[in-house]
């Protein structure tokens, strides 16, 4: 009998055993999200601390690729001062450079319905993506569209110029 007291103790032990492993296991998962969430919320904040600085000149950038510009040399230089001088050349060819071939009764507006720009950092790249979605109205002429920009940038120039359809797999262009 003597030899079985001891087996009395075994359950409530190992009952207490198991709620102190449960506690600090608690603890130390609840510790670990704190600081997943205390990393998500810096990274957060250089993410927003970046598009602050760069959100317009990505901005202005993506208006010169979907607006009108009578003068193309304008809208060249313009654009290879947010990029670069081969990204000017692609968007507005050096052939068309000067004064565009339309007449001056035409109305030509550009009306943004969203406008948003995101980033994500590869290597010492960011890349930000910014989604137009836009109507053009030219003479009684409707034309809706909804874009996506790819721009890779290096201290915050525009080094690349990639434009999709929104509903167009990105899978395929990364």
């Amino acid at each position: 009998m003597e030899e079985h007291k001891w087996r009395h103790w075994l359950l409530p032990l190992y009952a207490i055993l198991m709620t102190v492993l449960m506690i600090v296991g608690w603890y130390r998962w609840s510790d670990s999200q704190t600081i997943l969430q205390e990393t998500k919320t810096q990274l957060n904040a250089i993410t927003v601390g970046q598009s602050k600085k760069v959100d317009q000149k990505v901005l202005a950038f993506t208006d010169l690729v979907v607006g009108y510009r009578t003068d193309q040399q304008k809208r060249h230089d313009q654009i290879e001062k947010l990029s670069t001088e081969a990204i000017a050349d692609q968007i507005v060819p050096p052939a068309t450079i000067g004064k565009a071939g339309i007449g001056p009764d035409l109305s030509y507006k550009v009306t943004y319905q969203h406008r948003e720009v995101t980033y994500t950092q590869v290597g010492s790249e960011t890349i930000a993506m910014a989604r137009v979605a836009y109507t053009i109205t030219s003479d009684g002429n409707r034309i809706k569209n909804d874009l996506v920009l790819r721009l890779p940038m290096k201290q915050q120039k525009i080094i690349g110029c990639t434009l999709y359809r929104f509903n167009q797999s990105q899978a395929s262009h990364d």
